[in-house]
């Protein structure tokens, strides 16, 4: 699913990136938590979860380099695990069949944005992720 996204998106040489750093797995091992967030459910698990994917993907970029920036690689992981959320509701936005639904899509967008500037900001990604987590499942924005 994603990889066709990044295809797509006329990136080649991200596609390896984002098979390596397990953006593919992300999406299949986060669906159920999508889907309850979708229906509006509450799912306190899901920003620690994508919290904790993020943190793991840039322990992985920076191992065995000794002028890796933790950072930069946590920032980097967490504009991947963004992409991921931004890009499924992009699709799901396209197969939205009513004017609420896309506007649910539209608010999942936002809130993404809202949640890259939070990081840019250097709110800590634990707390970023919870809120994105909480706009998803919020019945009046992104489920």
């Amino acid at each position: 699913r994603f990889i066709a996204v990044v295809r797509s998106e006329g990136a080649p040489g991200r596609l390896a990136q984002v098979v390596e750093g397990g953006l593919v797995r992300w999406a299949d091992e986060l669906d159920q938590l999508f889907r309850a967030a979708d229906a509006g459910q509450p799912v306190p698990e899901l920003g620690p979860q994508m919290a904790k994917r993020v943190g793991e993907e840039a322990e992985r970029r920076v191992a065995g380099q000794k002028l890796a920036s933790k950072e930069a690689a946590n920032r980097r992981a967490a504009a991947d695990m963004l992409r991921l959320v931004a890009e499924r509701n992009r699709r799901l936005l396209r197969q939205a069949s009513d004017e609420a639904s896309a506007m649910r899509r539209v608010a999942a967008i936002e809130a993404v944005g809202e949640t890259e500037s939070l990081i840019r900001s250097n709110v800590p990604m634990q707390h970023a992720f919870n809120l994105l987590a909480a706009e998803l499942a919020w019945p009046g924005s992104a489920g």
